[in-house]
Order: structure tokens, then C-alpha cells, then sequence
């Protein structure tokens, strides 16, 4: 077990309780805006019949990026901003999912770039990163090792442990398949000692996948906290990494065939009536939800209170994100308020 000392858990009202909700809104929608230094090229057209795992669009400076429809039906939009900047592509949903077939496979008897390419055709590669400055990953690239982290400490954040519970096959085949994609270790980061006996009984088929236990107070869920324990990045070098539900999703692709687009969010804060967690889709379009927010002078965040994206008027899921923070929205103030003793 790894302790991690220094830091801070900010106890905030309105964690989710431990209850899965079925949410399917009409619209989704991908933002390239989610994905730093991210230019996008349209591979569609407003109209367009698209299934789960057509591409909508890649990145100009990394053509081998794709970004994926999370649900089957047609474009109904693309949103545009000053200068014909493409701020989002919405798709709306048939209710079918039917999706493009991507072929089965087991991640140990692929070739790295039999897996590399099974990943940008369907367009899970887009949920790994690099540190440094957390862009997406460079398929020419080959990091010294990749981390998942699979608990977050950050304020009300879902507790990954009861998530992933259900999905250990899809945790197996995900960690297969991100070790062939370096020489260096896979490391699954928990904070549970009954999480990784869980893992470790899955007996992995290759010999760089470690399990660690981490414990301590936020941040000691954030991949830069892991790392700094256990392969600290020098100069010139290069780490990979994702986060739980990233790896279902990953392991998923090669269990089905298919691009799995399925989010488990907590929808959690003071200002939520109910707090609870929905399975839904990256991309969500959360108005749907906001019938269970108790008043309406809020701040509605995708993501945590720390980093999360305020999203008012917005309502997308972000990319990235498994929570959705409710908060007073905080703007009263008090003359000198500066200046008093509290």
C-alpha cells in the first residue's frame, strides 16, 4: 500500500447515493473543445445517418485521431462559433444504438498496431492522454509507461469502486490491451485492498500490468500524484493514461466488437433534490435531468468543483467527465465582506 500524506479531502453536501438510474436523453453531442490543441476536420454533414462508432470528425495535427458518434442516428447540428469554429456536433439519437462492428478480438494475440488501429477506427484512442499537458495520445509516440487511475478523491467524486465492480472482464481486456501498447508497466492504480484482490484474480496474461493501493487524501486520486511515486517523468520522456471507465470502454471494444459509449455519472451537490448515479452516453445532453435540482439560482459543472466545466445553457456531458456537480451558484455578496474577521 502506497500512503500518500500531504493534501486535503473538501467534504462538500450531496454524494451520490449508491443507485444506478437508466438516463437516454434525445441529443448528444461530441465538443472539440474537450480536447486540448484539438482542430477539427468534419467527416459529416447536418442530416447525416450515422451508427455508434461513425466517425464525426478527426484533429488536422494528428490525423490518426477519430472522434466517434456515441449513439446511432442522424447529425442534427453542428454548432459554430466566431470565425466558423466548430464548437460541437449534436446527434440525435434513433433510440436504436445500433453500431458499426468493429470486429472481437483478444488484446494478447494482437500486434501493437493491430490494437492501435482497432482503437482509432472506433475511436477509443481519444480516451488516452499523455503527461505532459494532457493532449491525446501520438500514435508514433511509445511512453514509458501508462497509468490508470481508478479512484478519484476529488469533493463528492463517484466512487469507482462500485462501478467497476460489474465490468472486471471488460477492466481485463482493457489492461491487455494498453499493455501491448508500451514496454514499460500498466499500472492500475485502486484505493481498495478488496478492489485489487478482485483484479489480481482476473491473472493477467501479461507480465507489465501491476495492481497498487493507494491511500490517502485528495489528491492522491489525480494520475500526477500517482506518478510522481511511481515513475516520476523526466525530461524527454513521455506517460500515457486514462481513467476506469476509459478502460471498460477500451476493454469493451475488443470483448464486443463495438465502440462502447456507456457513462455511469454521479449527479451529485447540495442543490440536487436526489442525489443518484445515471447510466447514460458520452456527449449527454443533461436537461433531461435538472428537474432534480432544487432551485434555480445554480452553477451546474461537468466534472468536479476543483477542475469541472461550468456548463449552464450548455448541458453537455463532457467528454472526459463521470460527474455532474450542482452548487449554489454564489453570487451574493456582503459590503466589506473583504474585510470582515470570518
Amino acid at each position: 500500500m502506497i500512503k500518500i500524506k500531504k493534501g486535503i479531502d473538501i467534504h462538500l453536501v450531496g454524494e451520490a447515493k449508491k443507485e444506478v438510474r437508466n438516463y437516454e436523453p434525445q441529443l448528444f453531442a461530441i465538443k472539440p473543445q474537450d480536447f486540448i490543441g484539438l482542430i477539427p476536420k468534419l467527416h459529416v454533414a447536418e442530416g447525416d445517418e450515422v451508427k455508434v462508432g461513425t466517425v464525426l470528425f478527426h484533429d488536422k495535427k494528428n490525423e490518426d485521431v477519430f472522434f466517434t458518434s456515441p449513439v446511432s442516428g442522424k447529425v442534427k447540428e453542428v454548432v459554430r462559433g466566431e470565425k466558423r469554429v466548430i464548437l460541437k456536433v449534436v446527434v440525435e439519437s434513433d433510440g436504436k444504438n445500433e453500431a458499426i462492428d468493429f470486429g472481437k478480438a483478444e488484446p494478447s494475440k494482437l500486434s501493437r498496431n493491430e490494437v492501435i488501429e482497432k482503437m482509432i477506427q472506433s475511436g477509443t484512442w481519444a480516451m488516452l492522454r499523455q503527461r505532459p499537458y494532457s493532449t491525446i495520445a501520438k500514435v508514433q509516440d511509445k511512453p514509458k509507461c501508462i497509468v490508470v487511475s481508478m479512484f478519484d478523491t476529488a469533493p463528492m467524486a463517484p466512487d469507482n469502486n462500485f462501478i467497476i465492480a460489474n465490468q472486471m472482464e471488460a477492466v481485463k481486456a482493457g489492461a491487455e490491451a494498453l499493455a501491448k501498447l508500451t514496454d514499460g508497466q500498466v499500472y492500475l492504480n485502486v484505493n481498495s485492498e478488496e478492489t485489487k484482490k478482485a483484479l489480481e484474480a482476473l491473472k493477467f496474461s501479461a507480465k507489465n500490468i501491476s495492481v497498487n493501493v493507494f491511500q490517502g487524501p485528495h489528491p492522491a486520486g489525480n494520475v500526477s500524484t500517482q506518478l510522481n511515486v511511481l515513475s516520476p517523468i523526466n525530461k524527454g520522456e513521455i506517460v500515457w493514461y486514462c481513467y476506469a471507465q476509459n478502460i471498460i470502454s477500451i476493454g469493451n471494444l475488443f470483448l464486443t466488437g463495438k465502440y462502447d459509449s456507456k457513462r455511469v455519472i454521479a449527479f451529485t451537490g447540495s442543490e440536487v433534490k436526489e442525489p443518484v448515479y445515471y447510466q447514460t452516453r458520452i456527449g449527454a445532453d443533461l436537461s433531461g435531468l435538472y428537474n432534480n435540482i432544487s432551485s434555480e439560482n445554480v452553477r451546474i459543472i461537468s466534472g468536479n468543483v476543483l477542475t469541472g466545466t461550468k456548463i449552464n445553457g450548455n448541458n453537455v456531458l463532457g467528454f472526459y467527465d463521470t460527474q455532474v456537480s450542482v452548487i449554489p451558484e454564489g453570487d451574493h455578496y456582503q459590503l466589506f465582506g473583504w474585510l470582515a474577521p470570518n
